[in-house]
C-alpha cells in the first residue's frame, strides 16, 4: 500500500478533505457532461447530486487511483438507468392505449398500414448498416444526434450524414413506387 492510502485510511479528516476535494474539481465537468446529454438543466443538477452522493458512498470503502474516471463512469451509469426508466413508462403508456387505438381502426386502413410497414422495412433493409442504425436509434428509439455519436463512438457530424442519407433513401424509394 502506497503512503498516500495509508495516511487516508489512519486519518478520517484527511480522507474527509481529499474527497471534497475530488468531488468539487470534477463537479463542473460531470455537471456539463450531464448538461450535455439531458439537454435540462434541473435533470443534470439533480444526476450530478446523485453522482456525488453515489461517490461519497463508493469512497466509503475504496480508495480512489483516478477519481474523474470514477465520477464520470457513476454518471453514465445514471444516464443509462435513466434511459431504461424512460423506456419502461414508454412501453406502459403505450401497453395502456393500445387496446383503444385498435378498436379505433377500420380493416382496411390496418390493412393499408400494415402494407406501408411492409414497405418502409424493405426500404429499411436495403440502406447501408450504419445509415440504418442511426435511423432506428433516431427516429424508432428517440435518441438524439449526440446520444447516438457517444454510443456509436462516431462524431455528431457523421450522424448527421448517415441521417441524411437514409432520409433520402427513404425520400427516393417512396417517389419511385408512386
Amino acid at each position: 500500500m502506497d503512503s498516500k492510502a495509508l495516511s487516508l485510511r489512519s486519518s478520517p479528516t484527511a480522507v474527509g478533505s481529499e474527497v471534497a476535494e475530488e468531488m468539487t474539481s470534477h463537479y463542473d465537468d460531470i455537471m456539463g457532461f450531464l448538461l450535455r446529454r439531458t439537454e435540462q438543466r434541473a435533470e443534470a443538477e439533480d444526476l450530478t447530486q446523485e453522482t456525488m452522493f453515489r461517490f461519497l458512498r463508493w469512497r466509503e470503502s475504496r480508495v480512489a487511483r483516478n477519481p474523474k474516471r470514477v465520477l464520470f463512469q457513476i454518471a453514465q451509469n445514471l444516464l443509462v438507468d435513466r434511459s431504461r426508466r424512460a423506456s419502461v413508462r414508454e412501453i406502459a403508456c403505450f401497453e395502456d392505449n393500445e387496446s383503444e387505438a385498435i378498436t379505433q381502426i377500420s380493416p382496411t386502413r390496418e390493412l393499408e398500414a400494415r402494407e406501408r410497414l411492409t414497405e418502409l422495412r424493405g426500404i429499411l433493409d436495403k440502406m447501408p448498416q450504419r445509415a440504418r442504425e442511426v435511423f432506428v436509434l433516431n427516429r424508432i428509439k428517440g435518441m438524439k444526434h449526440a446520444e447516438i455519436s457517444d454510443r456509436l463512438g462516431i462524431s455528431k457530424s457523421t450522424v448527421e450524414k448517415h441521417m441524411i442519407r437514409a432520409l433520402a433513401l427513404f425520400r427516393a424509394a417512396l417517389e419511385n413506387r408512386d
